[in-house]
């Protein structure tokens, strides 16, 4: 990515999002990212219980639209840097930008397909593209869900700020020291 232009983003199974050919039952998991993400995050939890390799892939499968190949809708104010975040980051790093860290759970992370548009209101953009998501899941799909209210694609976590999806999953990150605790760091936003 050579772009630093503000856009939006998505994270496909298909070449073609708009094809759901590609199309899985259920999430390739990668076992030995979830082992990596409980060493890492020791109080990692799923709903309010201590979370095992099960409960991660059940509460993960729960999270997953088997009818839909979008995996995650994001914005950028700078393309390159917030993808390089993306990429570089692990399975329950605070910094730079954990969004869309469901993704790391991911066996099938090397064949995913990165879509994106230059905009100048990416923050516009991306609701729309939510909300337009949203309205087009599944009955199906929806009830399968942990969070039926909440049909947004499997690695969002929030439809906007107010708006956050169910999923479960408490202190997924790595814990902030609180010598260097920021005031970031304080916000418990994993539920």
């Amino acid at each position: 990515m050579r772009t630093t232009a503000n856009g939006i983003y998505l994270i496909s199974l298909s070449k073609n999002p708009d094809s759901i050919d590609e199309a899985m039952d259920r999430p390739e998991i990668s076992e030995t990212a979830l082992m990596s993400w409980l060493e890492a995050s020791p109080g990692l939890s799923v709903d309010k219980e201590p979370a095992s390799l099960e409960k991660i892939i059940d509460r993960l499968e729960k999270c997953w639209l088997a009818d839909e190949v979008v995996l995650y809708i994001g914005k950028a104010t700078s393309l390159k840097s917030r993808l390089a975040q993306l990429y570089d980051m692990s399975l329950g790093d605070r910094r730079p930008n954990a969004g869309g860290y469901l993704l790391k759970t991911l066996a099938n992370l090397n064949h995913l397909h990165l879509h994106y548009a230059v905009t100048a209101r990416p923050d516009l953009v991306e609701a729309v593209m939510l909300k337009t998501f949203i309205e087009n899941v599944s009955p199906e799909s929806r009830e399968k869900l942990a969070d039926p209210t909440m049909p947004v694609p499997f690695a969002n976590l929030e439809l906007n700020q107010k708006q956050k999806k169910k999923h479960g999953f408490s202190a997924a990150r790595i814990p902030a020291r609180v010598a260097v605790a920021s005031e970031d760091d304080d916000e418990d936003d994993d539920e």
